[in-house]
């Protein structure tokens, strides 16, 4: 099968990659389209030592497995594979914390960036008709910006910064702007605020947000250790300060603010994908907007490249 694989060097395609083979509940689907995400890129420097076939954000079509009433949907799937077995999944009711789990694309588990690949049926959700290919795919990261709405008790008074103004960090402030708060988004790309999905939400420049902000909540998406920095620059003593960004490299910071000004901090991951199918079914988010370009998975190298490039949002590889 067609496929683009992570030495632990660099990315090649390959046309002739093995087709992977379903093991007890999983089911096999034929992915359609994949998008490419910072976590994919970070990988190319080094994150998580994975070595394999990368991607995690998908739509697809179930073509074999053990679930019968699946074969033929149009699928998004959960990227959290648990054991099934262990305190986590039995008794804490937090399987995407079993610390036996694989992950899609990220962690012992071949990832999209390929023609076929496997998942429990149970991490699995068909998509509605009325969802396109290319919103379809924003599912995985749109569920990872609700998961925030699952961890915080928010107020209609509260204020709220979203650092970063790229694929997540947009997709977090529309999502919160929903809720009736007051949300402002930090970035370097002024001419995003334009954009349709940020209708309700202020843009800051990055330059000026320096001057007396202060927020009860801040939110890092930014991908870098100097937005993690700025983060507790910007929130109120007693505040919250939420972490979405996960790094190749290691970055250095005192944590003494944290301390002196009792600052909350909250790590933040994967979210739920019902409720991020059900906005996106009802046309209350369409990201959209937010795709730079489409290339085919034989091209997947010169995909990587452009998604890499400063300035460039969403890139997604077609793949069927």
């Amino acid at each position: 099968m067609k496929a683009l694989y992570f030495d632990g060097k660099k990315y090649t395609y390959k046309p002739n990659f093995p087709e992977p083979v379903t093991r007890d509940d999983e089911m096999l689907i034929q992915v359609i389209k994949s998008g490419i995400c910072n976590t994919d890129l970070e990988i190319g420097k080094g994150y998580m030592q994975f070595v394999g076939v990368p991607g995690h954000e998908f739509v697809g079509r179930v073509t074999a497995g053990t679930r019968k009433d699946l074969i033929g949907k149009r699928v998004v799937g959960e990227i959290n594979i648990p054991c099934g077995v262990c305190d986590y999944c039995v008794n804490n009711g937090e399987p995407r914390h079993c610390p036996e789990r694989q992950v899609l694309g990220i962690l012992n588990h071949q990832g999209t960036f390929a023609a076929y690949i496997t998942l429990p049926a149970q991490n699995l959700h068909p998509v509605p008709d009325t969802i396109s290919d290319e919103a379809a795919v924003f599912v995985e990261p749109l569920a990872a910006a609700l998961r925030i709405q699952e961890q915080m008790v928010f107020e209609p008074s509260d204020h709220v910064a979203v650092i970063g103004d790229g694929k997540l960090g947009i997709l977090i402030a529309a999502v919160l702007s929903l809720r009736g708060m007051k949300v402002c988004l930090i970035g370097r790309h002024p001419e995003r605020a334009g954009l349709p999905i940020l209708n309700n939400v202020q843009f800051i420049s990055e330059t000026e947000v320096s001057k007396g902000f202060k927020f009860q909540v801040v939110v890092d998406a930014s991908g870098t250790g100097e937005g993690f920095k700025l983060a507790f620059n910007l929130v109120k003593p007693c505040g919250t300060v939420i972490l979405k960004s996960t790094l190749a490299g290691v970055y250095q910071s005192s944590l003494n603010i944290a301390v002196i000004n009792e600052i909350r901090i909250v790590g933040s991951r994967c979210g739920p994908f019902m409720p991020a199918l059900q906005m996106l079914a009802d046309r209350k988010i369409d990201p959209r907007c937010l795709i730079h370009s489409e290339y085919p998975i034989e091209d997947g190298e010169k995909a990587l490249k452009v998604a890499a490039t400063p300035g460039v949002l969403k890139v997604l590889l077609k793949i069927l």
